[in-house]
């Protein structure tokens, strides 16, 4: 019998370098795929794999994909964090923010970033895999069945925890898709405040006077370490960040700052700079405040940095 994953290696063979194609008219099969998971401390690691197969015009494409989701861990955090944490990588993922249940937010993401655009499409059972093969041999009778060639286009999202403490947690989701001509990143990153219980932003922890000094440090930053070939960019904060041990670091997928190869650029502001523009009373203040050295050593022992 031939097995789904015999059947994906000989479909690759035939694969030639082009753009994805989306036509209303294509039928697309996806091969069975199991998601599973991996529990951890606060979140559990979701991960599934697969490929598609897309009939169009008489042409058969191969597409590739992973998915890789860190999810809140149902009791790992309040009733009220897990809720807002789960509403927003919803909304990031699929645009809505009502789906919390993991494994069906995996399942509409397949589906709806997906496998909606083309008329028809189903799991690839042995006996359309069978017709598969022979409609591939019938092409390419030079077709070797270990030939492995590159997709036709290759997809990935993830979604990871970047650093937790007691008072709050940074996470980011990066979406990737590839074809032949390029490839295309984008990085969405935010900061829950767990004892208020609030997506931050720059308003909730930046002094309303120091503006303008906040502004010149992510300019500054960005033309020394991106080595941009003109000075101080304009920039704006975009509320598109995370804070792990060495600082808060802004993420820009703007092409405005970028050349054709990179998609996106990390500007990464010092903590000891962040703390003089500060409200003293915010989380970020207090984060900072602590010192480099006992934020790097709790990351070191996998452990969550208590602030006072």
């Amino acid at each position: 019998m031939m097995t789904a994953e015999k059947c994906r290696r000989i479909a690759l063979g035939i694969i030639a370098l082009s753009c994805i194609c989306v036509s209303t008219k294509a039928q697309v099969y996806i091969s069975d795929h199991k998601i599973n998971k991996t529990t951890k401390c606060l979140f559990s690691e979701y991960e599934t794999s697969f490929s598609t197969y897309r009939l169009e015009d008489g042409d058969i494409y191969v597409d590739e994909f992973i998915v890789d989701m860190e999810l809140p861990e149902s009791g790992s955090l309040d009733e009220v964090s897990e809720k807002d944490i789960r509403e927003k990588i919803s909304a990031i993922v699929i645009g809505d923010a009502k789906e919390t249940n993991p494994e069906n937010l995996i399942e509409k993401y397949i589906t709806e970033k997906y496998l909606s655009k083309y008329e028809t499409h189903k799991i690839f059972g042995d006996s359309e895999c069978n017709t598969f093969i022979s409609t591939i041999k019938s092409k390419n009778s030079m077709l070797s069945d270990e030939m492995l060639w590159e997709p036709a286009y290759y997809g990935t999202i993830s979604g990871k925890l970047i650093f937790q403490t007691n008072m709050f947690l940074s996470y980011s989701i990066t979406e990737k898709s590839c074809n032949a001509m390029t490839c295309i990143r984008k990085e969405t990153t935010f900061v829950y405040d767990i004892v208020n219980k609030r997506f931050l932003t720059e308003n909730d922890f930046l002094l309303p006077e120091k503006t303008n000094d906040y502004l010149e440090l992510i300019r500054n930053t960005m033309t020394r370490e991106q080595k941009l070939a003109y000075n101080k960019p304009e920039v704006n904060y975009n509320s598109n960040f995370y804070i792990d041990e060495y600082g808060l670091t802004y993420v820009f997928n703007s092409d405005k700052y970028l050349d054709e190869y990179e998609a996106t650029i990390h500007v990464q502001l010092n903590g000891k700079y962040i703390r003089q523009l500060t409200k003293t009373e915010s989380v970020v203040y207090k984060f900072f405040n602590i010192g480099q050295v006992e934020r790097a050593k709790a990351k070191k022992q996998n452990k969550t940095v208590a602030i006072n």
